[in-house]
């Protein structure tokens, strides 16, 4: 094996030409392997559940989540309002949220802080999403 190298790199010094179709292909592999990694960061985001989407030139948001009774614990105050489009607020107000982290604090941590029982405490959020939308169709 070291020996084919050594001769492949005696054969390149001796041959400019190909050293420099080698270099070219290089860069071009290159070029390509850098667009296909953006593409790879970037489609997550197009393809994923929460991506954005356009119909009839709008910008529409699918949701993983179909109905209020799908909210868990490990949901943040902010993912529910973005799911749920929600203002920012409205949560806050309706439960009476008083962490200063708010909206970035999970559901469960919030109720296990302030001593409430997770349950009735999910369901009290449930029932403030679900009463959002009936307000606001």
């Amino acid at each position: 094996m070291r020996s084919l190298l050594q001769r492949a790199r005696a054969w390149l010094k001796r041959h400019r030409l190909a050293r420099l179709v080698v270099i070219f292909l290089l860069v071009v592999l290159s070029i390509f392997e850098v667009d296909a990694i953006l593409r790879g960061l970037k489609d997550p985001y197009l393809a994923d559940d929460l991506s954005l989407q356009y119909e009839q030139g709008r910008l529409v948001r699918e949701r993983d989540i179909a109905s209020a009774d799908q909210i868990e614990s490990w949901m943040t105050f902010q993912y529910l309002n973005f799911i749920f489009e929600l203002p920012p607020d409205y949560l806050r107000q309706r439960l009476g949220v008083d962490d200063e982290r708010y909206p970035k604090v999970q559901i469960g941590r919030y109720a296990h802080r302030t001593g409430m029982p997770l349950e009735p405490y999910l369901a009290l959020v449930k029932q403030a999403v679900s009463g959002y939308a009936v307000e606001n169709p």
